[in-house]
């Protein structure tokens, strides 16, 4: 076989420019994963979502998780804390941290959650089902606020919001997933019950504020009209 032949077996092997992106692009990961471990032993990971969803006003999911398990009714259960914010948000130094970050990145909301830790540190699929569907924002916030309210629109839950696991009928799948009982534990921790007293006596408070400011008001107004019917009665 000639040098000419051999080219042209060669170039008739080489895969159609249009093709080979295609395949590039579906090989590559709409999204980015940054962990770091932190001084205290905690586990930062940062998830950047590549794809812009409209709905959303952030796309990327910071979660701090301590990697020691608590237990709770027989559930390993771990503490982190959460936030929300745009990789492309205006930097500040963080003076405790020495770092630049985004006010929105340290705007932490605490959680309380069941998952695997050696899963969301190995297994990207399973870190991205944790990150996007278990931390989402919307659902996180509607969370934690039925654990502030002595009656909860889905179930008592304090801090916790569930864990993620792999779907039984559905290998390589993720799903969401909720332990009552869990929820019931937190929800009624000491912590949680003296969250919710505090809001209740904030909330007696600012309300007799407001019945002061209103009598002040009434006092303030028969005043002005007594006066008023003073100067008609002198003139």
């Amino acid at each position: 076989m000639g040098l000419l032949d051999r080219f042209k077996k060669n170039k008739q092997k080489e895969m159609p420019t249009a093709e080979k992106s295609a395949m590039e692009m579906k090989n590559v990961r709409p999204y980015e994963i940054r962990y770091q471990r932190m001084k205290n032993g905690n586990l930062q990971i940062d998830y950047l979502e590549k794809r812009v969803d409209p709905n959303k006003f952030y796309d990327t999911t910071r979660f701090i998780v301590d990697p020691r398990p608590l237990d709770m009714s027989g559930h390993q259960i771990y503490n982190g804390a959460v936030s929300w914010y745009g990789d492309d948000d205006c930097k500040m130094l963080d003076e405790q941290t020495g770092q630049l970050d985004s006010l929105r990145a340290t705007a932490y909301r605490g959680v309380l959650t069941e998952i695997d830790i050696r899963q969301l540190q190995t297994n990207p699929e399973y870190c991205s089902a944790v990150m996007t569907r278990l931390l989402d924002q919307k659902r996180v916030i509607e969370y934690l606020n039925d654990g502030l309210s002595e009656k909860p629109k889905k179930a008592p839950c304090g801090k916790y919001v569930g864990g993620i696991r792999e779907n039984p009928e559905e290998p390589g799948k993720y799903q969401k997933f909720f332990s009552p009982d869990v929820g019931m534990v937190s929800h009624y921790s000491n912590l949680m019950v003296g969250r919710r007293q505090e809001i209740k006596d904030y909330n007696q408070r600012k309300r007799q504020e407001e019945l002061r400011n209103k009598r002040a008001m009434r006092e303030r107004l028969d005043n002005e009209i007594k006066a008023m019917e003073n100067n008609d009665d002198a003139r």
